[in-house]
């Protein structure tokens, strides 16, 4: 079986509370997508003349400091 790896990056928005309903799960996440790639998604695999199917093999959980900011022309007297 020879290895494709696609990487997909999704960036969740989310209150920034201590909340535990607000806790995300990457387990969860992860378990869903299998879900998804089980019933919508596989491919043929050219070395073994089979079709496989699509795995999540793993995640990685980031938390940034992105801060998000608009600039209005009335608020910033350089316009």
């Amino acid at each position: 079986m020879s290895s494709n790896f696609i990487n997909l990056n999704v960036r969740i928005s989310l209150d920034n509370n201590d909340n535990d309903d607000h806790k995300i799960d990457p387990y969860k996440i992860c378990k869903h997508i299998q879900e998804y790639l089980d019933s919508n998604v596989s491919y043929y695999d050219k070395n073994s003349q089979l079709y496989e199917d699509a795995k999540v093999v793993g995640y990685k959980l980031e938390f940034d400091s992105f801060n998000p900011i608009s600039f209005e022309e009335e608020d910033d007297p350089c316009w």
